[in-house]
């Protein structure tokens, strides 16, 4: 099998290029790595390693079509055939057409060739031409995804899976996981290549062994024609005589050991090192060998030239027949040890590998893990010392995390690397360059480690974001190899996965954690209010009740009612903004209106505390392009904050301030503050402070998070500080002014709904397939005079609205036989003018503009204040009703 493939290229005509879809590994959204089986696979190849390449090949296959969720799996690799044509052979398969093992495809067809031609991952999607070569027919691939490999520089290969499904597609979590199996196949390749090179040497030297008895059996039948073989130089020759004293040699042994006949014959034995008295007692075990057999038998061993330097010869030797004269047969099997050791040591980082692959998928210590690899190459490369840097969690400069071998005052000195801050420095959010990291890294290390050889990668994570630096130093060789290069880049690699796989586990506790107190949180929420309420039916039922404690209960019911509405609007608010599925209502508004929008909402709140709230705004109007309701809510969170968690009778303060294009409106309080852990995620979602008022208060721990994004929708910014607990927070929201220009309208006032009073009652028709909610409405509006019909259902509805001519018209919108869309839309067409208000539990923004094409007048969603049900009805009065419309 070639190796040599460098000049190869791909038909640009190929037709599988059309099938080319690669950009859309990083276009979906990929699935979530499961480290516990990728770790798992990585584990049983690491104990494969004295297996055979095949059977290794086989493994790796398997995996990937397990990992992969694959159909089929492949190694195909490429080969040279006559007349200089080049082809893949599918050398180890999986799944749905293993039974094609062994099978071929010309170069030029195949999406394996374009892939190795690109040295890049490769998506192909409905592939189905280029699989029936050779006679072998795939079933149609719906995808097939390659990662090519080198073998010593030169295109070698690559490892695919394909999916015969339309419901499986790939993505980068797929091509991570193939690139991982990739440099396993490439690593046991290069190994497989040194085995087939020892075997090839291994053949050449039996098969000159073979001739070189061949060649004693024809001494035997004559010495004269023995001797004219050995001088013509085709076989290194030496003779002894029976004391083992050497008494010749041909030319090809005195090339080889760059020694005279002369000095040879006269005892110079440097090439042995051996003095003499070793040399006799060396022959003389040689001796008593042929005494027993007539023959020693081959054997290997090291010898020297003049100049010093080492080669591995094979060396046999046998007696001359009827002559107590011997002759050894010397073979140079320099290049051959050669070979074996760097196979060897091969392996030997083969398993480096495979074992340190292994650790970067369990290890819970990278830095324990690097001690504990540099003890293992550290005496094979000759590295004497290494460096392990780590991005600092504000992102301006390098930490040293781990090193050995270092000096302590140069530690010292490579405790902290700063990048440059001269064009604005680096952040968390805005890592330096990656060349950047690396030269800083390079220019101060090299200046204070005494290193010839060097070498620096940098750790990196989805390929392009930096979490260090790995350093490897050696200090009495003069530079690292090409392949050693490599090897240390494969464990930077690794090191890169064993960070990022503790961050990633970190994280997912701290989800966890928050989650599961979210949990209990929103338990224990919905449990306050439910427990009075429930408690309130009960004493409502009561016969003994007197009219002042009614009301004093229906009072405690509908604040309960209005803390429950509360939690389950905040969770909707942020299911929808966290799916992208708001749309700000932008127009014109002061900030003074918003502010004074939300502290009124809270006010009770701030007053049952007994806190002090002071507003100091500028003088000139701050106009801002907002949604005033959205706007509002974002400052009823930060007011609502400070109220629950400042003691009572605290302070309040909120302060604009006009800044370039901007407003910037901070909410402070002198509260229990924040502390310095929770203070960097505290808009994080589920995110909660151990404060003592909030299990007392309530709280989702979703308040702020709803607060930045609706902030963030609006074009603005928001920052949180405190000094710790017991100094108060204070939150600053940065909100771009709306621009100004001659020609702006003055912005319209604000509906308000007007109160006016009858003489004569309205007429109202309650549609409701819910009696209990039918009949309390009617109740409600009985008790304001007025006539009231109450349907059950859409068709009743219709009905009775025909023969009953009501002022106004409330309709659920889920009833049986007509629901409330269609009946509304029957009411109207019958040209009805009476005021439609669609009351229902359904409040997405579809369902507010489907109440709008059906002709309601307003949209509101359950359960509503019946002081807004009365403000509607009322406009009933008005000769010109507003425009349909919708209230939140």
């Amino acid at each position: 099998m070639s190796q040599q493939h460098s000049a190869w290229q791909p038909s640009q005509s190929a037709h599988f290029q059309t099938s080319l879809a690669t950009e859309l590994l990083s276009e979906r959204p990929s699935r979530t790595a499961d480290y516990e089986a990728e770790n798992h696979a990585l584990r049983m190849l690491a104990r494969q390693m004295a297996e055979p390449p095949g059977a290794l090949l086989q493994r790796l296959v398997d995996l990937a079509l397990d990992l992969g969720s694959a159909d089929t799996a492949g190694v195909s690799l490429l080969e040279s055939g006559p007349g200089g044509a080049t082809f893949f052979r599918r050398v180890a398969l999986a799944g749905a057409n293993a039974h094609h093992v062994d099978t071929t495809t010309p170069a030029d067809s195949s999406g394996c060739g374009y892939a190795l031609h690109r040295n890049a991952a490769q998506l192909y999607t409905y592939v189905d031409g280029y699989q029936a070569y050779g006679g072998v027919h795939f079933p149609d691939v719906v995808e097939k995804l390659v990662i090519p490999f080198p073998a010593h520089g030169d295109p070698y290969g690559a490892i695919w899976i394909a999916t015969h499904d339309t419901a499986r597609r790939f993505d980068a979590e797929d091509a991570r996981i193939l690139q991982s199996l990739a440099d396993f196949t490439a690593a046991a390749l290069r190994l497989s290549l040194t085995a087939k090179e020892n075997a090839r040497l291994t053949e050449q030297i039996e098969a000159d062994l073979q001739g070189h008895r061949r060649a004693d059996e024809a001494r035997r039948q004559s010495e004269a024609k023995f001797r004219r073989l050995s001088e013509s130089g085709l076989v290194s020759v030496a003779y002894f005589d029976a004391s083992g004293r050497l008494t010749g040699a041909n030319d090809a042994f005195l090339r080889m050991i760059d020694y005279s006949r002369e000095e040879l014959i006269t005892g110079a034995l440097h090439w042995q090192r051996l003095t003499p008295e070793d040399w006799a007692a060396c022959m003389r075990a040689v001796l008593d060998e042929f005494a027993r057999t007539g023959k020693m038998q081959p054997h290997e061993r090291q010898y020297f030239r003049r100049d010093g330097t080492r080669f591995w010869a094979l060396v046999g030797a046998a007696r001359l027949e009827g002559s107590q004269e011997g002759v050894a047969f010397v073979l140079d099997i320099d290049e051959r040890k050669q070979a074996e050791q760097e196979a060897q040591q091969q392996h030997e980082r083969l398993r480096v590998l495979w074992e340190t692959a292994a650790a970067a998928l369990a290890t819970n210590d990278p830095p324990a893990m690097l001690q504990t690899l540099m003890q293992r190459i550290g005496p094979q490369l000759g590295i004497d010392a290494y460096c392990n840097h780590l991005l600092s969690e504000s992102g301006d400069g390098l930490r040293l995390e781990s090193h050995a071998g270092v000096p302590e005052d140069a530690a010292h000195e490579l405790r902290w690397l700063a990048f440059d801050n001269a064009t604005g420095g680096s952040t968390a959010s805005n890592p330096p360059p990656i060349a950047e990291a690396l030269d800083k890294a390079q220019q101060i290390q090299l200046a204070r480690i005494e290193s010839q050889a060097y070498a620096c990668y940098p750790l990196l994570a989805d390929k392009n974001r930096l979490l260090g630096t790995l350093s490897f130093f050696g200090r009495a060789r003069p530079q690292f190899r090409a392949d050693e290069l490599e090897f240390l880049d494969t464990i930077g690699r690794y090191v890169s996965i064993a960070y990022e796989r503790l961050r990633l586990i970190t994280e997912l506790r701290v989800s966890d954690r928050r989650k599961d107190e979210f949990l209990a949180t929103l338990a224990h929420e919905l449990r306050n209010p439910l427990a009075p309420i429930r408690n309130g039916l009960q004493l409502i039922g009561a016969p003994a009740l007197n009219t002042e404690a009614l009301a004093r209960v229906r009072a405690m019911m509908d604040r309960q009612l209005a803390q429950m509405v509360r939690l389950i609007d905040d969770l909707l608010d942020v299911s929808r903004i966290t799916r992208g599925k708001i749309d700000l209502r932008k127009q014109r508004v002061e900030l003074a209106t918003v502010l004074m929008s939300a502290s009124e909402t809270v006010r009770p709140l701030i007053e049952s505390r007994g806190h002090e709230l002071r507003i100091t705004l500028p003088q000139q109007p701050i106009p801002l392009d907002a949604d005033l309701t959205r706007l509002s809510q974002v400052f009823m969170n930060l007011l609502n904050n400070a109220a629950k968690y400042t003691e009572s009778g605290g302070r309040i303060d909120i302060e604009a301030a006009l800044q370039n294009d901007d407003v910037i409106v901070g909410v402070r309080d002198n509260g229990i503050g924040i502390s310095a852990e929770v203070l960097p995620n505290v808009f994080e979602l589920f995110v909660q402070g151990d404060r003592s008022l909030e299990r007392a208060q309530g709280g989702l721990g979703i308040g702020l998070t709803l607060v930045k994004r609706l902030v963030e929708m609006h074009g603005g910014s928001i920052q949180a500080k405190s000094e710790g607990p017991g100094h108060g927070a204070e939150f600053l929201v940065r909100l771009p002014l709306a621009p100004t220009h001659p020609s702006d309208e003055q912005p319209e006032p604000m509906q308000t709904a007007v109160q006016t009073s009858r003489p004569d009652r309205r007429r109202i028709l309650v549609a409701d397939d819910n009696r209990d909610a039918a009949e309390s409405l009617a109740t409600l509006f009985g008790i304001d005079g007025d006539e009231v019909r109450i349907a059950h259902d859409g068709a009743e509805a219709v009905e009775l609205e025909e023969r009953f001519v009501p002022d106004v018209v409330v309709l659920d919108i889920g009833m049986p036989f007509l629901n409330g869309y269609e009946a509304a839309r029957r009411i109207r067409a019958r040209g009805s003018k009476a005021l439609l208000i669609a009351l229902t539990g359904w409040g997405q923004d579809n369902d507010k503009r489907s109440s709008r094409e059906a002709g309601f007048d307003f949209h509101l969603v359950k359960p509503v204040e019946p002081e807004t049900l009365r403000t509607l009805v009322r406009q009933a009065d008005s000769v010109d009703r507003p425009e349909s419309t919708s209230t939140p």
